[in-house]
Formats: C-alpha cells, sequence, structure tokens
C-alpha cells in the first residue's frame, strides 16, 4: 500500500503530493483561489469608485463652470442695465439742457424785439423832436443818437457775457 501511496502522490501535481501521508484538503489551493477572486473584485471594485470618482469631479467642474458662466452672464446683464440707464440719464440731461438753452434763447430774442421796439420809439420821438427844432440841431441830435446806439451795443454785450 505505501508503493502506491508513494506513486500515486509523485504522479499528482504540486500540494497534493504528501510523501505518503494521509491526504488533506486542499486548504492553501482554496486559499489562494479565494485571495485571487478578492484581488479581482478589489480591482473592480477600485475601478469602479475611480470611475465614480472621475465622474463625480466632472460633475464639479461642469458645475463650476457651469456657474462661473451664469456669473459672466449676470455681470453682461448688470453691466447693460447699468449702460441703458446711463445713456437714458444723459439724454434726459441733454433734452433738459436743450429746453433751458432754447427758452433763453426765446428770452432772448424777445428782450432784443422789446429793445428794438424801444429803440424804434425813441428815433420816432427824437425825428419828432428833431423837425421841430430844426435843421442845424439835428446833425448834433444824429451824433448823440449815435452815441446812444453805441452805450446800448455795449450794454447789450455785458449783459450777454
Amino acid at each position: 500500500m505505501h508503493s502506491t501511496r508513494l506513486i500515486s502522490s509523485l504522479l499528482t501535481p504540486g500540494p497534493q503530493r504528501n510523501n505518503g501521508k494521509k491526504k488533506k484538503k486542499d486548504s492553501n489551493n482554496n486559499n489562494n483561489e479565494r485571495k485571487k477572486k478578492n484581488k479581482i473584485k478589489n480591482k473592480k471594485k477600485k475601478e469602479e469608485e475611480e470611475k465614480r470618482g472621475r465622474r463625480r469631479k466632472e460633475e464639479r467642474e461642469n458645475e463650476r463652470e457651469k456657474k462661473k458662466r451664469r456669473r459672466k452672464w449676470i455681470k453682461r446683464r448688470r453691466r447693460r442695465r447699468r449702460r441703458r440707464k446711463e445713456e437714458e440719464e444723459e439724454e434726459q440731461q441733454q433734452q433738459q439742457q436743450r429746453q433751458e438753452q432754447e427758452e433763453k434763447e426765446e428770452q432772448e430774442q424777445e428782450q432784443d424785439q422789446e429793445q428794438e421796439q424801444d429803440e424804434q420809439e425813441e428815433e420816432e420821438e427824437e425825428k419828432d423832436e428833431e423837425e421841430e427844432r430844426g435843421e442845424g440841431e439835428e446833425e448834433k441830435d444824429r451824433e448823440k443818437e449815435r452815441e446812444k446806439k453805441k452805450k446800448k451795443k455795449k450794454r447789450q454785450i455785458e449783459k450777454v457775457t
């Protein structure tokens, strides 16, 4: 019997060989297989976790980019609104200035017309007086009128400036 056991143990591969001892359960082999299976499972788990991690990372980056884009868009919108408001305010100010300028010009025109009317009335009165006085005095009166006109022009210039 011993000889057949020896021969059979020599023929069988690796750890099954017992050198004539009783055949044990192949616990080592089972352990190794379990270890290999666990390693494979662990590798798969790690890969899946890495994939999840990458996905999460990409999602976070995408969210950040979305937030950045949104912030930029909001900033642009605010800038546009500010510009519009400023432009509208400038237009309103310009319109007010135009209206004020037009009113001033109208007032000046009215004043000029009144002054012209006053001058014409004064000239008519002076002509009437000259006709009464005579020809010799007319030249003196004309000189006085010229001086008066010069003075009036100076006053107008002073009023404008």
